[in-house]
């Protein structure tokens, strides 16, 4: 049976007014129909009582797990957690998302084991939006603009625990965009990629993740970092790229002609197609 491993970097939830967030979020893994999950709540040593909060909903949950120490952030401490993992698979799940299908890790794994335990997993993710609007953002066609932009949302992206070892986990350097780099990573390096059918976790939108400037200015330090093996960095022409909303012609092109991922090249051959064509119609 697929084992899969949630993991939940937690930090001052309760100065943070994340106190039920957390308890929905916990009680919804707890919830799952799929006989082998574990939970493990990394929490980053908080100084306002977030440990005993965690440790009074763990109670009612004994196979869920809870470690407080100090960490560097929020993927030092996913990093700390996945550490600590025994599944096949890794799910991270935020304070303040949580799983609405109970029977969705359960559907996880029979994708996974359909398709041959692929590297990635991806689910399409339910959106919240303030005031209760719900969305999905469905990730099957979004993959192909992973050149571009973080185009998949992470709670719904289930690594195999090998490969994220094997990777390093996420690269700390980067505060708000370690997940995109750990996914334009998977993409460069040719990973098999797989999709769940159906969406089970819901992701409540803003937070630093709304912070557009400071993700954009991470967006382009991942791409002088990854990018670098296929052109010579240019901060301002890419940055313009950025913001025509593609990634950079140079290092498509590279991509193209001299990528070993046949995943790379086809987002890289989309990605040149709509600049072809948005250029010939001005859109």
């Amino acid at each position: 049976m697929t084992r899969i491993s949630v993991i939940t970097a937690t930090w001052n939830l309760i100065e943070a007014g994340r106190g039920e967030t957390v308890r929905q979020a916990i009680n919804s893994v707890a919830g799952q129909t799929h006989d082998d999950v574990e939970h493990i709540i990394q929490d980053g040593a908080s100084g306002d009582g977030t440990p005993a909060l965690l440790a009074d909903i763990l109670s009612e949950h004994p196979n869920a797990q809870l470690h407080s120490e100090p960490d560097k952030g929020i993927y030092h401490g996913m990093n700390a957690g996945a550490a600590r993992a025994t599944g096949d698979y890794l799910l991270f799940l935020n304070s303040d998302d949580f799983y609405h299908d109970p029977a969705g890790l359960a559907a996880l794994a029979r994708a996974a084991d359909k398709a041959g335990r692929p590297d990635v997993l991806l689910a399409p993710v339910r959106m919240l939006y303030d005031g209760g609007k719900v969305g999905q953002r469905a990730t099957r066609p979004a993959l192909m603009k992973s050149l571009r932009h973080m185009s998949v949302d992470h709670p719904g992206m289930a690594v195999r625990r090998e490969v994220f070892e094997n990777l390093g986990g996420f690269d700390t350097r980067f505060r708000l965009g370690a997940d995109y780099h750990m996914l334009l990573r998977l993409v460069l390096m040719g990973a098999r990629f797989a999709h769940a059918p159906r969406p089970f976790a819901s992701f409540r939108a803003g937070g630093v993740s709304a912070d557009l400037a400071a993700n954009a200015a991470d967006r382009l330090a991942i791409w002088c970092d990854l990018y670098a093996q296929f052109a010579t960095p240019d901060p301002v022409a890419w940055q313009a790229a950025m913001d025509r909303k593609t990634a950079p012609q140079d290092v498509l092109k590279s991509i193209v002609e001299r990528s070993d991922s046949a995943l790379a090249r086809a987002c890289a051959r989309k990605t040149l197609r709509r600049d072809a064509i948005r250029s010939i119609f001005g859109k």
